[in-house]
C-alpha cells in the first residue's frame, strides 16, 4: 500500500510539473514546453498554453515574472524560439536580463543566448512591457540546433554560424538592441558568411576587421540562412560590456 502511494505522488508530481521538464534528453538541462500549468512561475505575467503547441507570454499585473530554473557546468546555453509578436500600445520591451534584450522591436526566429551561472539554480527574470510573444519552447542545453558564436581577434571578431544540417547561403546581419535598428559594420549592412566544409555545409565563418558599434543597446547578430532546415532567422547578442570599441 505504502508503495502504490509513493508511486501515485511521483505520478501526481510529473503531472504537475509537465510544463518544465528536467533532462528530457542528454542535451537538455530543462525544457518548458507549456504543456502544462506553469507551476513554478510568478503569476505577475501572462503565460497561456497553446492548442498548437507552445506558449504566450504577456505583460499581467507587473512587467516582470520568471522562475527558478536549473543550472549545471556545461549547459551553457539558453534557447528559445519566438514565433508571434502581439505589439500593444505604449512602451514595449522584451528583457531576459542580463541575457538578451530587445526594446520597443522584437523580431521572431531561433534565440540561443549564452547562460552560464556557478549555481545549483537560478532565477530566470522575464520581462515583459506591452507585448504578448509567442514562444514554441524555452530550454537550456548544451549545444543548440542553430546558434551563433564569436571570438575577439584583435581589434576585430571571428563570427561562427553552427546549423544542424548543411546549407547553400548565410549571412549575419547587425542589429542595436534598443529598437531594433539595422546598424552598419565596416560600412555594410552584412557580412557574407562562407563554409568552413564546403562538402558539409554546416559551419560557416566569418569576420570582422575592425569593430565599431556606436549603438545604444546591445548588439544583435542575425544569421539568415538559405537551406539548412530552417525557415526563420538566428539571433545572438554581443553584451555591451564585452565591447571593445564602442566609438
Amino acid at each position: 500500500m505504502k508503495r502504490m502511494m509513493f508511486v501515485l505522488c511521483g505520478l501526481l508530481a510529473l503531472v504537475l510539473n509537465a510544463e518544465y521538464l528536467k533532462n528530457p534528453d542528454a542535451n537538455t538541462l530543462w525544457l518548458e514546453d507549456g504543456k502544462g500549468d506553469f507551476k513554478g512561475w510568478r503569476d505577475t505575467l501572462v503565460m497561456k498554453s497553446r492548442d498548437e503547441g507552445g506558449f504566450t507570454i504577456e505583460t499581467g499585473s507587473k512587467v516582470d515574472g520568471g522562475r527558478y530554473v536549473d543550472c549545471a557546468p556545461g549547459y551553457d546555453w539558453l534557447v528559445f524560439e519566438i514565433d508571434s509578436i502581439e505589439h500593444k500600445p505604449g512602451y514595449r520591451g522584451f528583457f531576459m536580463t542580463p541575457f538578451i534584450s530587445m526594446v520597443a522591436n522584437p523580431y521572431q526566429g531561433i534565440f540561443a543566448v549564452k547562460r552560464v551561472i556557478d549555481k545549483k539554480s537560478a532565477f530566470l527574470r522575464v520581462d515583459m512591457h506591452g507585448l504578448k510573444l509567442g514562444f514554441k519552447y524555452m530550454k537550456q542545453v548544451k549545444v543548440p540546433d542553430y546558434y551563433i558564436d564569436y571570438k575577439w581577434n584583435g581589434e576585430g571578431m571571428d563570427i561562427t554560424v553552427y546549423l544542424k544540417e548543411p546549407a547553400e547561403d548565410v549571412s549575419i546581419s547587425f542589429y542595436d538592441s534598443y529598437c531594433m535598428p539595422q546598424v552598419l559594420m565596416e560600412n555594410k549592412n552584412k557580412l557574407q558568411l562562407l563554409p568552413k566544409n564546403e562538402d558539409n555545409a554546416v559551419v560557416w565563418t566569418g569576420s570582422i576587421k575592425k569593430f565599431e558599434y556606436k549603438g545604444k543597446g546591445a548588439l544583435m547578430l542575425k544569421a539568415t540562412v538559405r537551406g539548412g532546415g530552417i525557415k526563420v532567422p538566428i539571433w545572438g547578442n554581443v553584451p555591451k560590456a564585452e565591447m571593445k570599441n564602442t566609438k
